[in-house]
């Protein structure tokens, strides 16, 4: 078998993944190797929006031969495509080692890695930069965007406007809920977006809905969603969205929803579509959780 097609195929069979999930979240992909030893390739949530991606073979990655470290490489590489099936993280990270047997070339095998992983981050909607270490590479992969005007309307005639209604909502202050004046819509997002259950059950109710929970109606939504693994659907067959609603200092307030996000984090959701709207400028607060660079909207 001539060398490049010893390469083709350790790249066309990954080993077999069997998949576990811990308390946190995380994801955990085992194979068997075929010299009996083990890869575990990890994926651990850094961010509600990044991945960090690590795999080991007996606690170290040893290469222990061409087709044997390539066919690790292509397992890992599955086992993304997989675990992108489950989740679309903003930003993924993970690091290759280009240790190889003596007499091999390290950089041939360095070049190999990355025309592999700009081919799949490609196909999976990412777009990949690598960073040459020396005794290894790591690859980031961004999400790409859609087209801003596609995704995130801005409304914002001028910046003295745009002023003007943020003094007047720091000027209402707050309602008995804590939740601050949202006047002007200054951005929204075209269509739902998909955020983390785990972000958005931390996001406060507009009218104090976490302390006054309806028994009734959260076991109501989570029978339908239990059964369904969707959304409770409106009238006209889509999912329910929660409705988020983001202040001029950045804060995320659930307008509508409370009960459907209580239900999701209870089942073991691991994101929800939810409509989404910026009021007063606060899509221009770097530091809130739903700034669009964030969450994939500019």
């Amino acid at each position: 078998m001539r060398a490049r097609e010893f390469v083709t195929e350790a790249f066309d069979q990954p080993y077999p993944i069997k998949w576990e999930k811990s308390e946190h979240g995380d994801y955990d992909a085992l194979a068997t190797l075929n010299d009996g030893t083990y890869l575990s390739i990890m994926f651990e949530h850094t961010t509600p929006y990044e991945v960090h991606i690590s795999f080991w073979r007996n606690n170290s990655l040893e290469v222990t031969g061409e087709g044997d470290a390539q066919r690790i490489f292509a397992t890992v590489l599955a086992a993304i495509q997989e675990f992108l099936k489950i989740e679309q993280p903003a930003n993924i990270a993970f690091s290759a080692s280009k240790e190889v047997e003596p007499g091999q070339n390290s950089e041939s095998r360095a070049k190999l890695y990355n025309r592999l992983v700009q081919r799949y981050a490609a196909a999976w909607g990412y777009n990949a930069k690598s960073f040459d270490h020396g005794d290894e590479i790591k690859y980031e992969l961004t999400r790409l965007k859609q087209d801003v005007n596609e995704s995130l309307r801005v409304d914002v005639p001028n910046d003295a406007w745009l002023q003007s209604k943020i003094d007047y909502a720091q000027e209402r202050g707050r309602n008995r809920f804590g939740a601050p004046y949202m006047g002007s819509t200054t951005a929204w997002a075209k269509g739902t977006v998909m955020l983390p259950v785990s972000l958005l059950k931390t996001f406060p109710g507009l009218r104090g809905e976490q302390q006054n929970v309806r028994p009734d109606d959260l076991a109501a939504i989570m029978k339908i969603m239990r059964d369904t693994g969707r959304l409770p659907l409106t009238g006209s067959g889509e999912e329910y969205a929660p409705f988020i609603q983001v202040a001029y200092n950045g804060e995320p307030w659930v307008n509508e929803g409370n009960h459907r996000i209580m239900a999701a984090a209870a089942l073991g959701f691991e994101s929800l579509p939810v409509e989404l709207k910026y009021y007063d400028g606060g899509e221009r607060i770097k530091s809130g959780p739903l700034y669009p660079g964030k969450i994939g909207l500019a």
